[in-house]
């Protein structure tokens, strides 16, 4: 239904947002600590669900690397 559609386009918008900030966050501390590997891999992760498929995909290569 419009309901639904409505009620699930503002939950994607909420969750893309507490994305937006985990990836903030996550960006810092990447720069602080560049060898944690699970940083790079969450802010992968994040960046993804924002839609930044292009840093995501760096941020996951970083992570194996």
């Amino acid at each position: 239904s419009n309901a639904d559609t409505l009620e699930r386009a503002k939950a994607d918008k909420k969750a893309r947002a507490e994305f937006a900030k985990a990836a903030a966050l996550l960006q810092q501390l990447a720069r602080q600590h560049p060898r944690l590997r699970y940083v790079h891999s969450n802010l992968g992760a994040c960046l993804f669900h924002c839609g930044d498929y292009v840093e995501a995909a760096q941020a996951l290569r970083t992570a194996i690397a």
